[in-house]
């Protein structure tokens, strides 16, 4: 009888339906309103993939918020972006990705990549530091 329930790669509307279902309504997670939905960004947090780190830092403010009150979730992703993928995010985007949807990256360019996902297989193939350059733009 879990305590918590994260729903990997979930949606709002997935935590609704789960509360909703008579099959669940005995479980304490849902009785105490305690069941999340698993942020998503570039790729899943719950995933192999860098944003995974943001994985820890959400949950660890999710299920105990008073000892974490010091972490501000919105700042840390978009931190996180600019860090890695060089990529200036919006608050709106950030509480997109915390909601459990994908948020509006820049234009595609003709291989169907966004400018953040150039900067992750730029950075996955270690070729260079290229992403961190403002200039870099989808044409």
């Amino acid at each position: 009888n879990p305590d918590v329930i994260i729903i990997g790669s979930g949606t709002p509307d997935q935590v609704e339906a789960l509360e909703a279902d008579s099959a669940w309504t005995g479980v304490k997670a849902v009785q105490d309103g305690a069941v999340y939905a698993n942020p998503s960004g570039v790729f899943p947090w719950d995933r192999y993939s860098g944003e995974e780190a943001l994985q820890v830092l959400w949950a660890a403010k999710a299920l105990n918020p008073d000892t974490f009150s010091d972490i501000d979730m919105v700042k840390e992703i978009k931190k996180f972006h600019d860090l890695f993928y060089g990529f200036d995010m919006t608050d709106d985007q950030a509480q997109m990705m915390l909601a459990g949807e994908k948020p509006a990256y820049p234009p595609a360019d003709k291989a169907g990549r966004t400018r953040v996902g150039r900067c992750f297989l730029q950075l996955r193939d270690q070729t260079g530091d290229a992403c961190r350059t403002r200039a870099d733009s989808v044409a």
